[in-house]
């Protein structure tokens, strides 16, 4: 499973809203693993900082808006997915193919419309750009998980990412979660969970974990409650620190 939402969070919202893959490379894959250090290096940083950094930029702009509605209201091409199959390992198209489909599925139904109140014919107007920007930010997160991380680093993370990202990228969600919980663990360790008791990283690990939390030492109760609870339990595929007999058969594949 993270491989598969690791290789999607890379290639990005155009696949998913035209079913084109871009050409496979050993290089898309590599810069796909790396995604995860990526989400481990935000979990370090956020306990080193003591405000919250600016607002991620934006990588679907909102003119696409219309394009990218578009092609989410159009079928695939069978011509298309039928080349792509041509180009991609058979193993990696099926997993990468079944994420798209999941993020497409996911992002149709928050196409906004809007029926003019009263109305008995249904018929359709232009939503409201506010409406429009809702969508888009969506559509950003789909594009570039990554912007996640960045959303909680800047202290913007509402329960309208987390639900996308828990629903969509549940592993590459997992790694970013533990690897917040092993510094906050660390911080705790040293005498610094201090540090991390300002207001803005409260409301940030809250929205996070659906849970208010009052206090860095909550977490920690969270996790041992978490652990007790899922203890015998086969390892998660969105652990961090993957032993070899651990590995994905697609991490092997790049070991040999």
């Amino acid at each position: 499973m993270l491989e598969q939402e690791l290789i999607a969070a890379e290639i990005g919202l155009w696949p998913v809203v035209t079913g084109k893959l871009p050409k496979y490379s050993d290089a898309l894959i590599n810069r796909a693993m790396r995604i995860q250090k990526e989400f481990r290096d935000v979990a370090k940083k956020f306990g080193e900082i003591s405000k919250p950094l600016p607002m991620p930029e934006a990588t679907i702009l909102r003119k696409d808006y219309d394009k990218v509605v578009e092609g989410l209201n159009t079928e695939w091409d069978s011509d298309v997915v039928a080349e792509n199959m041509a180009q991609w390992p058979d193993e990696l198209y099926a997993m990468v193919e079944m994420q798209l489909l999941e993020n497409r599925i996911y992002l149709q139904p928050q196409v906004p419309t809007q029926v003019p109140f009263g109305s008995f014919q249904m018929t359709l107007i232009e939503p409201s750009d506010s409406d429009k920007a809702r969508f888009m930010w969506q559509a950003n997160l789909v594009d570039r998980p990554q912007r996640f991380a960045e959303l909680f680093l800047a202290g913007a993370l509402t329960q309208v990412e987390t639900a996308l990202m828990r629903t969509l990228y549940p592993a590459l969600f997992d790694v970013f979660l533990f690897a917040l919980i092993d510094e906050i663990i660390a911080a705790a360790m040293d005498n610094k969970i201090a540090s991390w008791e300002g207001g803005w990283k409260r409301l940030a690990m809250s929205n996070l974990l659906g849970v208010q939390v009052d206090s860095f030492q909550n977490v920690l109760a969270w996790q041992t409650g978490f652990e007790e609870k899922t203890a015998g339990r086969p390892p998660n595929p969105g652990r961090i620190e993957l032993a070899e007999a651990n590995q994905t058969d697609l991490q092997k594949t790049q070991a040999r």
